[in-house]
């Protein structure tokens, strides 16, 4: 037993020199010497390119449901109804009707598409829209819009052209009014004209053209043909598209009133900081009255009949009769300016003046 608790302390005796007494036995520094003292930091580098994060900035499950509800509740562009079930598949009608007619007639230059459409589709994100022409923010926003190019009107065989401020040509691509029986009319010209139809006229959604000061029968009389500064200062979607009125206008609803009637006066008072309603002034008031005066006058000369159409001629019952340039004239200024609908809001000075100088033209009749 003696002997074993010997070698135990001899083993635990030679445990401890070498693990405490040996390494402290070092020999003299090597030939490299102490670690000198740490370098200047260097300079930092270029930060690199962002990605496009500004692309969530409308691309986000919010803003396109909230878009999707916009365009289809609010919007007769998203649920056109008859329109698109009588319309969206004939030949000369699809251009605006469908999405497949608008698509197809975009792609060809022509205002009639190749075959009726059996199943027209309505209007999609992708009529209006296309890929982003650019990436780069710079270039932002530029709402990847498919057809902005200048408009070739069809009202006079697409001899005028617009180039409305913005994205204003998209809308102006439909917005106009249509090439009809005796076109191109001359003012004060000697040719009759037959209408067929009680639908003869501008056919609906003729704002581009009066926004533009441009497409009326241009009868001479006392008012100048001008335009208002909305032709050069405004687009369409800086008004039809504002989103401070409220839930209803603006938008992808494109309304400037809500189904119940209330104006989207935030549109207006940008500029017009004193709005109270769109009848700025009076302007739709008298624009209003001018309308109904000429109406009037166009039922006295049995041009129109009471509810606003043109009195066709027959040969056949002996209904209606032909025109002269000048009669056709009036009911197409009647027309257009009843279907652009804005009562002098888009152009009050060519308004006013379409409607005056036609006044008295068929007041002298």
């Amino acid at each position: 037993m003696k002997k074993f608790a010997s070698l135990l302390t001899f083993s635990v005796l030679t445990v401890f020199a070498l693990v405490v007494l040996f390494p402290s036995c070092e020999g003299p520094e090597g030939p490299t010497g102490p670690s000198g003292q740490d370098g200047i930091n260097g300079t930092d580098g270029t930060d690199g390119v962002d990605a496009n994060s500004f692309c969530i900035e409308c691309h986000t499950l919010d803003n396109k449901n909230a878009i999707k509800t916009q365009f289809t509740t609010f919007s007769k562009h998203g649920n056109p109804g008859f329109e698109l079930a009588y319309a969206g598949g004939r030949n000369d009608c699809a251009m605006c009707h469908s999405h497949q007619g608008f698509m197809e007639t975009t792609m060809t230059g022509r205002d009639t598409i190749g075959t009726a459409i059996p199943i027209p589709v309505g209007l999609q994100c992708e009529t209006c829209h296309d890929f982003h022409m650019t990436l780069e923010e710079d270039g932002f926003p530029d709402y990847a819009l498919r057809n902005n190019k200048p408009v070739s009107l069809l009202v006079d065989g697409h001899a005028t052209s617009i180039d409305v401020k913005g994205s204003g040509n998209v809308c102006s691509y439909c917005h106009q009014p249509r090439m009809q029986a005796g076109f191109p009319l001359v003012p004060n010209g000697t040719d009759s004209i037959a209408i067929h139809s009680s639908h003869w006229g501008t056919h609906y959604g003729t704002q581009s053209v009066i926004l533009m000061a441009t497409g009326g029968f241009e009868i001479p009389g006392s008012l100048p043909y001008e335009s208002t500064a909305h032709k050069t200062s405004t687009d369409c979607a800086t008004c039809h598209m504002n989103k401070d009125g409220g839930e209803g206008v603006g938008g992808h609803t494109y309304r400037m009133k809500t189904i119940d009637g209330v104006e989207n006066i935030a549109a207006c008072t940008t500029c017009h900081s004193s709005a109270t309603s769109f009848d700025i002034n009076g302007v739709q008031t008298e624009i209003g009255e001018l309308i109904h005066h000429l109406e009037e006058l166009l039922m006295e000369h049995k041009l129109i009949d009471e509810t606003g159409h043109a009195i066709p001629h027959s040969a056949d019952n002996g209904l209606g009769r032909k025109f002269t340039s000048n009669e056709a004239g009036a009911v197409f200024n009647l027309l257009l300016i009843h279907y652009e609908g804005s009562h002098g809001i888009h152009n009050y000075k060519y308004t006013k003046a379409l409607l005056t100088n036609t006044i008295e033209m068929a007041e002298a009749w």
